[in-house]
């Protein structure tokens, strides 16, 4: 990753600890489009959507996340929060 993407990053972190998601999500749409395997950048989206009570959406993100980090731990427990919210029980448990 670039550094101008880097700096992108880490803007979007600032902006969504600081409560602005809408210009969160459009920074990580931006690095998404360049890098679509960055599985920070689709953690973060994840993490963005499940925080506003979108869990369907934070599923998506937060699976292809898992897909580039298989390991992750912070991707596997907050994929299992989103599926446990949408009561796919059965799901979250092998996460």
């Amino acid at each position: 990753m670039d550094q101008n993407l880097e700096k992108m990053f880490v803007q979007a972190i600032q902006a969504f600890q600081n409560g602005n998601t809408e210009y969160a999500k459009s920074l990580l749409s931006m690095i998404l489009k360049t890098s679509p395997n960055f599985s920070p950048a689709l953690q973060v989206m994840g993490l963005i959507f499940a925080s506003n009570g979108q869990a369907d959406e934070a599923v998506k993100y937060l699976s292809r996340a898992e897909k580039f980090s298989p390991h992750d731990p912070g991707i596997q427990y907050n994929l299992a929060k989103a599926l446990d919210s949408l009561g796919r029980n059965q799901e979250a448990i092998s996460h």
